[in-house]
């Protein structure tokens, strides 16, 4: 099957995710694989992330108007189009209804309920939920299309190693000012714990005192497999997880340690938006942990287990591709040829 990707480009959990389909869908499934960015928005893509691309040898593309889109699409002659980016969703809609081409739009968070996207989310074949906190506001609306996919990371490249002795906390996060107020209260838990510093691993660093800052580094890999406690949230906290970590589940607020009793309950999500617990519970589970080898051991042989079981991105990139062949069929083959359609558009293209 052939996919085109459309995203923008910058750095964060989407992109990350993002790159991990498509790696899992020319690996796992067999897909022909084309990437396509409306807008790249940091030169790590070019430094670092291209050459991700390179390795498994799928070209990318850099489109910024409709007319950039209709021409890759009138080359590659994909068999579906998949979106993750809000600000692409009608640029891809516009050119796939043109193309009689199928669509799918990934809903990576919370707001595209909104009337601004519900015209190209309506017309797509499906959309994918990356949880169910953001599909619940979708399925008042379109309930008959919605794919509740949850985010995987790739198990067979965050894994443990040798781990080093407990003397540091790792909080990696993209900062928003939003979560600056529960870093600080990590931070004076951790120095209230002599035998303990705080590491954090940002794009940028609020002013904390006592705290060791490394700027974002585009492979974590290679730090969280020997890494002990990592705070954090989203597809970070699952990497954490599947490198070996107990994890402090925070975002703008605290949900605890990353246990089987927190995975357990119903409303469990790794958003770390929840606030069962007030920010100062964050010294009591660390103390805790310090104290209690044999609890710390147990959680990190919990957090390897639960992420092969149940984080896995190649489970992922399976049930994707599901939904591309479900929409592929559904679809069937467009009903008059794509050149002629894109010609008759007045766009110009080069046949």
């Amino acid at each position: 099957m052939k996919v085109l990707v459309v995203s923008d480009f910058f750095l964060s959990g989407q992109t990350t995710h993002v790159f991990d389909l498509i790696q899992q869908l020319v690996l796992r499934q067999d897909c022909k694989v084309l990437a396509v960015f409306g807008s790249i928005h940091s030169p790590k893509f070019y430094s670092y992330h291209a050459s991700i691309l390179k390795k498994h040898k799928v070209p990318y593309k850099i489109a910024k108007t409709n007319q950039a889109l209709a021409q890759i699409i009138q080359n590659f002659r994909p068999d579906v189009i998949h979106c993750h980016s809000s600000t692409l969703f009608d640029r891809v809609k516009e050119v796939a209804k043109m193309a009689g081409i199928p669509y799918v739009i990934t809903c990576h968070g919370l707001g595209l309920d909104r009337r601004k996207y519900h015209d190209a989310l309506s017309e797509a074949d499906a959309l994918i939920a990356v949880g169910e906190n953001t599909a619940r506001p979708l399925r008042r609306l379109f309930a008959d299309k919605i794919h509740v996919i949850k985010n995987g990371v790739d198990i067979r490249k965050f894994t443990p190693s040798a781990k080093s002795s407990i003397k540091r906390v790792y909080y990696v996060a993209r900062m928003e000012q939003t979560k600056v107020r529960a870093l600080r209260a990590l931070a004076r838990a951790v120095r209230q714990i002599p035998t303990l510093e705080l590491v954090v691993i940002s794009d940028w660093m609020p002013a904390i005192d006592g705290v060791t800052y490394l700027p974002w580094q585009t492979d974590l890999a290679k730090i969280l497999s020997k890494t002990n406690i990592v705070a954090a949230c989203g597809r970070t906290a699952r990497e954490a997880m599947a490198a070996g970590n107990v994890v402090l589940l925070i975002n703008r607020r605290y949900d605890g340690i990353v246990s089987p009793d927190l995975v357990s309950k119903s409303d469990f999500d790794f958003s770390g938006n929840i606030g069962r617990y007030p920010l100062l519970q964050i010294g009591n589970d660390l103390r805790k942990l310090i104290n209690d080898k044999e609890l710390m051991l147990s959680l990190q042989e919990f957090s390897k287990n639960y992420a092969r079981k149940h984080l896995d991105s190649a489970d992922m990139a399976a049930k994707v591709y599901e939904v591309y062949a479900s929409v592929v069929k559904n679809k069937g083959a467009p009903k008059s040829p794509l050149i002629h359609k894109l010609r008759v558009s007045g766009w110009g293209l080069k046949i």
